[in-house]
C-alpha cells in the first residue's frame, strides 16, 4: 500500500507511527528501486501490510484498517493506491489450497457430485496453507 502525505516531519513521523502499530505492518520512506512519483513538499510511504484471509477482500480490509489509524491521531496521509502483491514462496514450502471433501461413507451419486463440485472449483474454502515439503515427496 502506498500512502502520500505532506513533507513534515512531525506528520510523518505520526503516520509512521500510526501505520507501523499495526502487527506484521512494515512502514518505509518510498526508494528510487520503488518508481514512485513523489511531488516537491510531499512524502510517500510504502507499507507491506500482513493480510490474514481471503484474497478477495484482503485489500479492501487493509485499507479500512489504514484509514481508521490515520484518523485516531489525525494524520493528514492519503492512500495513493493499494494493491494485493504475494510474498515470494520460501524455500523447502510448497502451498496447499484446502477444499472440502466428501465424506468417506457418501454414496456413489454424492461421490460423483462431489467429484465434480472440486474439479469446478465449488469446493474451495478460501484457504491457501503454506507447509513444509517432505524430504523426497517429489517436487
Amino acid at each position: 500500500m502506498i500512502v502520500e502525505g505532506p513533507n513534515d516531519p512531525d506528520e510523518t513521523q505520526r503516520a509512521v507511527e500510526a501505520l507501523g502499530s499495526q502487527p506484521g505492518w512494515k512502514v518505509r520512506t518510498a526508494q528510487p528501486h520503488d518508481r514512485l512519483m513523489v511531488t516537491d513538499g510531499r512524502v510517500v510511504l510504502v507499507i507491506d501490510a500482513l493480510a490474514y484471509g481471503q484474497r478477495r477482500t484482503a485489500v479492501g480490509a487493509v485499507r479500512e484498517q489504514a484509514v481508521r489509524l490515520l484518523r485516531k491521531p489525525p494524520v493528514n496521509f492519503q492512500i495513493r493506491e493499494a494493491r494485493l502483491a504475494r510474498y515470494e514462496e520460501e524455500r523447502g514450502t510448497t502451498l496447499v489450497r484446502v477444499v472440502r471433501r466428501t465424506p468417506p461413507g457418501a454414496g456413489r451419486f454424492r461421490r460423483w457430485l462431489g467429484r465434480h463440485i472440486q474439479a469446478l472449483g465449488g469446493a474451495d474454502t478460501g484457504h491457501v496453507l503454506t507447509v513444509p515439503l517432505v524430504p523426497g515427496g517429489g517436487r
